[in-house]
């Protein structure tokens, strides 16, 4: 009778597996990240508004020079994620205040290398740009700094599942960013301005996160091997990068292929766009840690997943509709009248965006478990693809849009042939049955779950 109590609570439904009762950070996480998301989006459309179309090209290309960075940031939160989860479900403290404590400097003499390597290319930069004013460059290396160097935090807290705090981390960021960007570009600072806020958003959401860590790598015991997280954290780094590529180099290319005002169309096209692709991403930073713990406990995983992906198409799709539906009306009342011709473009890349959603959940999962053979076997080829789609596709904005859809698709059809491979066959099998049953916790329904809960590099 008590096998049948401890089985009956074992029981998950794809959301229950999300949100259980003891851990009902998952659901205001959720709820902060979309209101960051907001805020985000209230952000870039007051850029949008707050400067010319010219000045907005440039300040989307910059700004997309910071996220592809931040693709790297976010292969630090996301290695730090994973072996503190692991860590902690193992109740291994003083090796994982070790592994943090060397982590993190080493992090921070990385993060400044790097941006003293990007303020010495300033000039070329520039040039590429073709902007005269080297201020806005020179900011945007303090943003490289610190966009490598913070995710650091968000790391621990995601790892030990600390959703209150991260969701109120997150949600400081983006606010901050919004309040002071918009502020200081009313002051007449321009895209300097823009900038400083997005800094001053960053640095704040260090200084209420940087207290977890610092209690997490107080409980060191010795000096931490960091082989193990090396390994991993290299296929995460090519990961992050790959994935921030469909979603900025475009912006970048652009800037430079096309005319000022073209340029800023499709800035405002995608800024537009990629809320389809950030409103469900709440549910897959869920995901991640829990996918770990329960891989640590040698317990089913593939139920999180099935219900990433019911949460990602449920909100991806509504907006998708919304946007691909939209009269032109609706376009300039959200960028201006300058950059209304977003709407057009946005037909093509909002679908884009639904499919390369779906697909950063896949990404998330296949890290969470190990299967880093994921990253060289469908995210580098997909994404070389996608890059030469747009070099064929340079004639206009509009058939760049055109070009990153194609690319999506065939980035999705690539991760769901590579989750229909021997090693992934039970990952689709459970996703396609979970709405038919209940799933039990101990069922073994992940092929991942004979490996050991170190790093694997099975496909």
């Amino acid at each position: 009778m008590i096998a049948t109590k401890e089985s009956s609570r074992g029981a998950a439904t794809p959301l229950a597996a999300l949100l259980r009762p003891r851990e009902l950070g998952a659901p205001f996480y959720f709820l902060a990240f979309n209101l960051a998301n907001v805020f985000n989006y209230l952000f870039l459309i007051a850029m949008a508004k707050g400067l010319s179309a010219e000045a907005y090209g440039l300040f989307g290309a910059l700004f997309g020079i910071v996220y592809l960075t931040s693709a790297f940031g976010n292969s630090v939160q996301v290695t730090l994620a994973k072996f503190t989860a692991e860590l902690s479900s193992l109740g291994e403290k003083s090796r994982l205040g070790a592994l943090l404590s060397t982590a993190t400097a080493r992090i921070l003499v990385l993060s400044l290398v790097v941006a003293l390597v990007f303020l010495a290319g300033a000039p070329l930069l520039a040039a590429f740009l073709h902007t005269s004013s080297p201020i806005p460059i020179l900011i945007t290396g303090s943003l490289v700094f610190l966009a490598l160097s913070v995710p650091a935090t968000w790391g621990v807290l995601q790892g030990t599942q600390r959703f209150y705090l991260l969701g109120a981390s997150t949600f400081l960021n983006s606010g901050l960013r919004f309040l002071f960007g918009a502020l200081l570009v009313i002051a007449g600072l321009g895209i300097s301005g823009a900038l400083v806020g997005i800094g001053l958003g960053l640095l704040a959401s260090a200084a209420i996160a940087l207290g977890p860590l610092r209690a997490a790598a107080s409980g060191r015991s010795g000096k931490e091997e960091m082989g193990a997280l090396s390994t991993y954290f290299w296929p995460v780094v090519i990961a992050s990068i790959v994935v921030a590529v469909p979603t900025s180099l475009d912006v970048v290319l652009a800037k430079h292929l096309f005319a000022a005002e073209q340029a800023g169309v499709y800035t405002a096209a995608s800024v537009l766009g990629k809320v389809v692709l950030f409103l469900p991403l709440g549910a897959t930073f869920v995901l991640f840690p829990k996918v770990v713990h329960r891989r640590a406990q040698r317990q089913e995983t593939s139920v999180l997943l099935g219900a990433a992906l019911l949460i990602t198409g449920a909100l991806s799709a509504t907006v998708t509709a919304i946007f691909v539906l939209a009269p032109s009306s609706l376009f300039a009342a959200l960028v201006g009248s300058e950059l209304a011709d977003a709407g057009q473009l946005l037909r093509w890349y909002a679908p884009a965006m639904l499919l390369f959603a779906f697909v950063i959940v896949f990404v998330y999962y296949n890290l969470a478990v190990g299967r880093t053979a994921y990253v060289s076997r469908v995210l580098l080829p997909g994404v070389l693809v996608q890059i030469l789609l747009w070099l064929v596709g340079q004639g206009s904005p509009l058939m760049m849009a055109q070009m990153t859809l194609l690319g999506c698709a065939l980035l999705l059809a690539g991760s769901l042939i590579h989750a229909a491979l021997p090693s992934g066959t039970r990952i689709l099998t459970s996703i396609a049955s979970w709405a038919g049953r209940p799933t039990y916790a101990g069922d073994g329904a992940s092929a991942d779950l004979s490996e050991p809960a170190g790093v694997s590099q099975e496909g």
